[in-house]
């Protein structure tokens, strides 16, 4: 041990010594609740009653917090270190809100008060006295006189008593101390740690050596000393660092140590002087760190070589935290549970690692910040040419953005936006941020631009949620594979080898410091590994859940990739789900207004194009095709038709910016690579991302220099190699086609590829652009895709339709000419709803093309109904190649133009090429309020369609005297049946029904809907007069007419002439309390009216016994409609009371009257009186489990009850057991309905055994309970219980081929099961070979309904092959 001395202190370059020299700003603070004995609260002190400072032992002064400082008696002076000043005599002290007065005066830091003359001293809830006073710190009470002192468990008696900390016993005069194994003996006594030994009186003193990180460390020690200056002594650590402890001398001659480290990199030279003894002295104490400090588990000072009771090991420089020897404890760091022996990365560090981690991280906010402004700011317009590109702001649109907390597919409200930070402030219910978001899109719609706006907007400091964040990582996921490390991938993408910044270090910060990180993840759907193994995470992919890290981390992926992306091993609830929609018409504007911000005549020319094309509108959307147009434009100044020659166009740009050698090598290159791309597409996987021996090196080679395949450094398994892709994946879809086409030479091999695309299992819908490329201007690509495709569109697949069609568009065909199988194209559906302009423009091209052909009308026979919604058609040329194809329709019947602001001009051109030979009996022209005002013009043509039976007319803006036209018109159409003019809001202008009524004279009309056309009292006079000579009119709705509500008795008295009435709908008419008498008295002799719908008529709830008597003049009405009247409690019981006398009453709608939830114990004693009612419905009710309870016990009553609604309570879900139970004293029951219940296996269980013992009940639809999807396998084994069970309804149930397997065998113990419906199950198409085999077996099934299931050819011809194997008759309905 060195025992000389060093009188000088060590100096800073460029002034006096100060302690915190070599730290950012100023050095680490000193913990909140850590006291520091021997500096401001001991020598500094004048009171005579303070006790004397503690000796610090060798031990305790080499764990102690390193401040070197030297301070002798009683100061005056002040001390400033950066913004610290210290006053020892009485003064005030301040570092930062630091207040302090050591003479009896109030010290403050933060919310920290000290004194020290037997006053009070407070930090957060600490209280101390140091005159034999209480001390409290949480739950410690100290007393310093021989009294207790308590912290947690802790009991110290400094006066020879005992002190316990859990099993630590301290004795300090000579007596044992223990803590687990360690005996401690402090009077010339052994002292015992795990294998240490010490001894303190002139005995030998034994420490093993210390494991270094690079060597092992010999630690001397040195005992105090009474001498007046700093003493160094060394501590040497083999090959890695230094360490000098300073000892400050403390009042009189005591001196305290304070171990000072420095880490040394092994090839540096040491800075130490060999001392008279032989030992070593720090010379420089530039950059020193200190090596004591406070236990970050627990929050108390450690020493070196103490114990940590937290992690069990020594908190020596390069120690590491052991977990506790339980297997499946978890960390309190990570979040991870810990095997026996596992390290914790983020266990008890000394302070000059935390310090360290502190500078590497600001060094990587400095690096961070500068290639964001830099390299990360400018967005390359062509991401393959360095030399042509744009600054983010310049050309950066904000996106739309759809956002949700949860699932992608969960029902949850969403929200559209266009700032990005109010994505990353979602707050779960309880108020806490959600830390996970996913930013779902498709290819090319804007997700990477918008992290690298991000990226930006924190480096420049634009955005000031982001300057929540100290560091923003972003990462390309197409670099990474699943067993990635994160720390790895940052360095690797980001800083890269030669920063200078420690990956330990910076590991530390971001894991210890997650509030202060934000890390995206970009493109998931990208990532190389294909089949996710959560064995085999590395630290990328398994901080995506939060237990592992509790920062922001923000992923996109495209829709194919988000179920797997919230699997149960990734990303988990709660989290942020963003929808990204892409550009609306205005950002289109915006963003090409930006990109020719220098010629605007050119952006002005470019947005008139597009606006005229349905294609380039809908293409345009697309933040990546909007760039291409843009491009192609700039070089051209006009764009292609197709989306095939749009690609041929900006590659070929791409080829010829790198001069003429290279456009010619084109079509070379794109074959070449496009073998490798087909290969990857046609993988189970779809492979994205290849190795450079995947290709040919010359074609390789120029592919990667024209910049249409990219090449990056992946880091795995500790070995670099490179990641090729292409910039796109529809450029890869793109090469493959041009591969696929060249086989055509061979046409064997061109087929079986096409046969691998089309066979069982795989969607074709995977395969669009593939497709769509590959018909690019080749016919004979075109003929054998249509070969093999067509034959599904038997099955009325519209999707396949609409990709078959695109196909035929991006051929460009020679008109009036084609070898193609097209009539296959001319299916009996067709249908075109808002928003498919682009599909639309690709049928029209079909149907031009056809109409031009000799044999036009047999091609286009097949088309029985055309449905155009939201397409804008009116007094276009498309509306003119519309109507001719319109006629060449020989068998069409519905024909549906819907909101195409049609003008009466268009109307004639329909009729005109439909005159001759047409089938059409609907017509529905709704939407177009361009009709309204010039009927005289259009309507006389409706008489020529003879075989009419419905026209609709709906929110066309017809004026009373449009009406008188149109009914002119179709009064000689003996054929029609329905005529609806709803939502025509001038037919109740005043004075005007009176007028059109007249023309009323349709006899033949059976149906008749004037809902919402703001008919008053005086309008209903006229119409009911003329609606009494239409002996064949049987349903009136007058609904939505809003005006009628309060003057019933100015109006109800003309009902009465409608004696040949069975419906009368009155819903919504905001009637009063007072109408409801009128209405009765005036339907009292409608002997034929069966039906009143009084529906959303809420002024009637909580009035009912106001009303209620009135209902006996209804003699003959057998169904009421009281659904969303607002009913309460009460009005359960007046109506109930009424309607036991009214017999004829036989259902009865109370549904989606939700304020009856909760009461039931009051209003359901009433239903029993009902006796005569067979039908009751109280769906969308929200009764909770004790309204099931009372209702169940009061229908009991209902005798003749026959079938009970309770579907939409949602409440029920996973809780069958506790409600179903009641329902079994509904013997009578023969039909239940729990649709849309959210019903749970176990729910199924339990509906079973009641359905066991209910031997009439025989009908029971469990439709809409989407739940139960996926989960037969757990519910269908107690089907059999339903032994009585003859019609089972499991419609939109979201069920899969494997449901439908494990369905089918339980239905073959259901002996009385003769109906099955699986109606809009869409997952069952292609699965009948799971389940079709079980159909020979069910004898007693009478009728199957899979109508909407998309069956394909194949599932309907091994359905067909089992049934053929049936000896009953089985009817499978599609």
């Amino acid at each position: 041990m060195a025992e000389s001395c060093d009188s000088s202190q060590p100096e800073e370059p460029g002034g006096d010594f100060n302690p915190h020299a070599g730290l950012v700003d100023g050095g680490p603070k000193r913990p909140q609740g850590k006291q520091f004995i021997g500096l401001e609260e001991t020598h500094t002190t004048e009171n005579p009653t303070s006790k004397p400072s503690m000796q610090l032992t060798e031990q305790e002064s080499l764990e102690a917090f390193t401040l070197v400082c030297a301070s002798r008696g009683k100061q005056e002076r002040d001390k400033k270190s950066e913004t610290r000043l210290v006053r020892t005599s009485g003064e005030d002290a301040v570092q930062e809100t630091r207040l302090v007065r050591t003479s009896g005066e109030d010290a403050v830091q933060e919310t920290r008060l000290v004194r020290t003359s037997g006053e009070y001293a407070v930090q957060e809830t600490r209280l101390v006295r140091t005159s034999g006073e209480d001390a409290v710190q949480e739950t410690r009470l100290v007393r310093t006189s021989g009294e207790d002192a308590v912290q947690e468990t802790r009991l110290v008696r400094t006066s020879g008593e005992d002190a316990v900390q859990e099993t630590r016993l301290v004795r300090t005069s000579g007596e044992d101390a223990v803590q687990e194994t360690r005996l401690v003996r402090t009077s010339g006594e052994d002292a015992v740690q795990e294998t240490r030994l010490v001894r303190t009186s002139g005995e030998d003193a034994v420490q093993p050596s210390l494991q270094h990180a690079s060597g092992k460390a010999t630690v001397q020690t040195a005992s105090h000393h009474t001498m007046g200056n700093n003493m160094p002594m060394s501590i040497n650590i083999e090959g890695c660092s230094n360490m000098a402890v300073f000892m400050a001398p403390v009042s009189g001659s005591t001196f305290n140590f304070y171990p000072v480290v420095r880490q040394l990199k092994e090839d540096q030279p040491s800075s130490q002087a060999p001392l008279e003894d032989g030992s070593t002295h720090a010379r420089d104490m530039e950059g020193l760190q200190p090596v004591g400090d406070t236990c970050r588990h627990s929050g108390v000072q450690t020493q070196v070589g103490d114990t940590c009771r937290h992690s069990g090991v020594h908190t020596q420089i390069g120690g590491t935290c052991r977990h506790s020897a339980q297997i499946g404890d978890t960390s309190r760091h990570s979040g991870v549970h810990a095997q026996v022996g596992d390290t914790c990365r983020h266990s008890v560090v000394p302070k000059i690692f935390e310090g360290s981690c502190g500078n590497s991280a600001n060094q990587c906010n400095t690096k961070l910040t500068k290639h964001y402004k830099r390299t990360g700011s400018y967005v390359k317009l062509i991401p393959w040419i360095n030399d042509d590109n744009m600054h983010i702001m310049d050309i950066y649109v904000k996106l739309h953005l759809q956002r949700t907390e949860g699932c992608a597919l969960a029902r949850n409200k969403v929200e559209t936006v266009v700032d990005y930070e109010k994505i990353f402030q979602m707050k779960t219910r309880e108020g806490d941020l959600i830390n996970r978001v996913i930013f779902c899109g498709m290819a090319g719609l804007g997700k990477s631009t918008l992290f690298d706006k991000i990226t930006y907007d924190w480096a420049v400091g634009s955005n000031e949620f982001l300057k929540n964040y100290k560091l923003v990582f972003l990462l390309k996921m197409c670099a990474l594979d699943q067993e990635s490390d994160l720390i790895k991938s940052i360095f690797d993408q980001l800083l890269g080898d030669n920063s200078g910044i420690s990956e330990e270090e910076l590991e530390f910060f971001i894991f210890n410091n997650s509030e202060e990180v934000l890390i995206l993840l970009d493109g998931f759907d990208e990532l190389v590994t294909t089949s996710l193994s959560e064995a085999s995470f590395g630290s990328v992919l398994r901080s995506l859940r939060t237990m592992n890290f509790e920062g922001c981390i923000a992923v996109t992926t495209r829709p194919s990739h988000i179920e797997k992306l919230m699997g149960p091993s990734l990303v988990q609830s709660p989290c942020t789900h963003v929808k990204v929609l892409g550009f609306t018409q205005n950002d289109v504007k915006n963003y090409i207004n930006k990109f020719y911000h220098d010629d605007l005549v050119s952006a002005a020319s470019l947005l008139e194009t597009i606006k005229c094309s349905d294609s380039l509108s809908d293409l345009a959307k697309s933040p990546m095709m909007l760039l291409l147009i843009c491009l192609i434009w700039r070089e051209k100044s006009k764009l292609p038709e197709t989306l095939s020659q749009l690609y041929t166009e900006a590659l070929t740009y791409i080829f010829k910016r790198k001069g003429p050698g290279f456009e010619n090598s084109m079509s070379t290159v794109l074959v070449a690579i496009g073998k490798v791309a087909l290969k990857g597409l046609l993988a189970n996987d779809q492979k994205l991302a290849f190795s450079e021996s995947d290709f040919n090196e010359m074609e390789f080679s120029t592919a990667l220099k024209v910049g249409i395949l990219s090449s990056q450094r992946v880091l795995k398994n500790l070995t670099s190699h490179q990641c090729i892709q292409f910039i796109h994946k529809t450029v890869q879809e793109y090469c493959a086609a041009k591969y696929w086409q060249s086989l055509l030479r061979d046409s064997r091999e061109f087929q079986e590829i096409l046969d691998v695309i089309c066979q069982e299992g795989k969607s074709i819908h995977h395969f669009e652009y593939l497709l769509r490329f590959c018909c690019g201007s080749n016919q004979r690509c075109l003929g054998k895709i249509l070969d093999s495709l067509s034959i599904r569109l038997l099955d009325g697949d519209g999707a396949l339709h609409h990709l078959l069609i695109h196909c035929y568009f991006e051929a460009q065909l020679i008109e009036g000419r084609t070898s193609a199988p097209i009539k296959s194209l001319a299916i009996p559906q067709i249908c075109v709803q808002k928003f498919h302009t682009e599909y639309f423009k690709a049928l029209l091209h079909f149907l031009t093309h056809i109409c031009k052909l000799e044999d036009s009308k047999m091609h286009l026979a097949n088309i029985q109904s055309l449905h155009i919604s939201g397409i804008s058609l009116g007094g276009s040329l498309s509306m003119k190649s519309l109507a001719d194809a319109l006629g060449n329709m020989s068998n069409l019947v519905f024909l549906h133009l819907t909101g195409c602001s049609l003008a009466y001009r268009d109307v004639k051109l329909v009729t005109y090429y439909l005159i001759d030979d047409n089938q059409l009996t609907h017509l529905d022209l709704s939407g177009n309020d361009a009709l309204g005002g010039d009927a005289r013009l259009w309507a006389a043509c409706l008489k020529n369609f003879a075989s009419l039976k419905v026209i609709k007319l709906c929110k066309c803006n017809l004026q009373g005297e449009d009406l008188e036209h149109v009914l002119m018109a179709i009064s000689k159409i003996a054929s029609l049946t329905e005529l609806d003019v709803s939502g025509n809001h001038s037919l109740g202008a005043r004075g005007t029904a009176n007028v059109w009524s007249t023309f009323l004279l349709v006899t033949h009309l059976e149906y008749l809907r004037l809902n919402g056309c703001n008919l008053r009292a005086e309008d209903l006079e006229h119409v009911a007069a003329a609606l009494s000579n239409m002996s064949n009119l049987t349903c009136l709705d007058l609904s939505g007419n809003s005006a009628l509500g309060g003057s019933a008795e100015l109006w109800a008295h003309h009902l009465c002439r409608l004696y040949h009435l069975y419906k009368l709908d009155l819903g919504f008419c905001t009637l009063k309390y007072k109408d409801i008498g009128s209405i009765a008295l005036s339907v009292t002799d409608l002997t034929n009216l069966k039906v009143i719908v009084l529906a959303g008529n809420r002024a009637l709830g909580g009035k009912v016994h106001l009303w209620v008597d009135h209902l006996h003049h209804m003699q003959h009405v057998e169904k009421l409609d009281f659904s969303k009247c607002s009913f309460k409690g009460k009005d359960i019981e007046y109506l109930a009371v009424c309607l036991s006398e009214r017999r004829h009453v036989t259902e009865l709608d109370l549904s989606n009257n939700s304020a009856l939830v909760g009461s039931a114990e009051d209003w359901s004693q009433h239903l029993c009186l009902m006796t005569h009612v067979q039908k009751l419905d109280l769906s969308g009710c929200l009764l909770i489990l004790k309204d099931v309870r009372h209702v169940a016990l009061s229908l009991s009553g209902m005798s003749n009850l026959r079938r009970l609604v309770l579907s939409m309570n949602s409440k029920w879900q996973g809780s069958a057991a506790s409600w179903s139970g009641h329902l079994q004293h509904l013997k009578h029951l023969r039909e239940l309905c729990l649709r849309c219940c959210f019903l749970t296996s176990k729910d199924i269980e339990a509906v079973a055994v009641l359905l066991s013992e209910m031997k009439k009940l025989t009908h029971l639809d469990l439709s809409a309970n989407n739940t139960l999807g996926g989960s037969a396998h757990l519910w269908s084994r107690h089907l059999h219980l339903m032994k009585y069970l003859q019609n089972l309804h499991l419609s939109d149930c979201s069920l899969t081929g494997t449901d439908a397997e494990h369905i089918a065998s339980a239905l073959r113990d259901m002996a009385k099961m003769s109906e099955l419906h699986l109606c809009r199950n869409t997952a069952l198409g292609g699965s009948a070979h799971l389940w079709a085999h079980h159909l020979p077996h069910l004898k007693h099934l009478q009728q199957i309904t899979l109508s909407c299931c998309f069956m394909t050819c194949a599932d309907k011809s091994t359905v067909s092959q089992a049934l053929h194997l049936t000896t009953n008759t089985l009817c499978v309905t599609y």
